[in-house]
């Protein structure tokens, strides 16, 4: 898709000026005064970065555009290379490295004709359970599907060896300093659900 993000955004706000500035035109004799040339002026930019921001958290691309690959997606939303790929049932966790160390991801929506963009409500924080000020896990689900996203973030600086009870082998996403950031798919989630820490199990409950 040789448009990229960016531009989508600010073809969102041109777009939200030019209406304004047509409705201006159109009712050139209600705007002739000052006052409420000013104020047109105000609610224009007040509604196109509105806009903009809406359609940051509700992609519009979704409406008429799939990607092909997850690698596509990322690379057209972040401009990086992707760096973990974590496929679902119905989703795909995508996340990528910038030159500053950001580590920018995407979770997609896996459609009949390819992958579509994230929204902002996509995924909501289902479990939180807090070891210490330096260990907590979280659990996250992705809509209302059993795909689900555990993630442990540990701040001692201590490589982990991490799994669960099925024996999925959580990836290490994230490093910088101390800080060391955990990530495994599993279908389906219940207090039954554990992970083996150094060999050591932790009861999600």
């Amino acid at each position: 898709m040789g448009i990229t993000y960016q531009i989508i955004r600010g073809i969102v706000f041109i777009v939200v000026l030019l209406i304004f500035l047509l409705l201006r035109l159109c009712f050139r004799s209600f705007f002739n005064s000052r006052k409420r040339r000013r104020i047109l002026a105000i609610a224009a930019v007040i509604v196109a970065v509105s806009a903009t921001l809406f359609s940051m958290m509700f992609p519009i691309e979704n409406l008429f555009y799939s990607f092909k690959t997850p690698e596509e997606a990322i690379m057209y939303n972040y401009k990086v290379e992707p760096e973990l790929i974590i496929m679902g049932q119905d989703s795909c966790y995508v996340s990528g490295r910038t030159e500053d160390n950001y580590s920018p991801y995407e979770v997609l929506s896996k459609t009949e004709d390819g992958w579509k963009l994230g929204k902002a409500y996509d995924l909501s924080i289902c479990f939180t359970k807090v070891l210490s000020t330096e260990f907590h896990i979280t659990v996250e689900r992705f809509k209302d599907s059993e795909d689900y996203y555990i993630k442990v973030y540990d701040y001692t600086g201590i490589d982990r060896v991490i799994t669960d009870k099925n024996g999925t082998a959580f990836v290490k996403w994230y490093q910088k300093g101390d800080d060391r950031s955990y990530l495994a798919y599993v279908h389906g989630f219940d207090q039954n659900y554990y992970i083996i820490v150094d060999g050591s199990e932790i009861l999600m409950e």
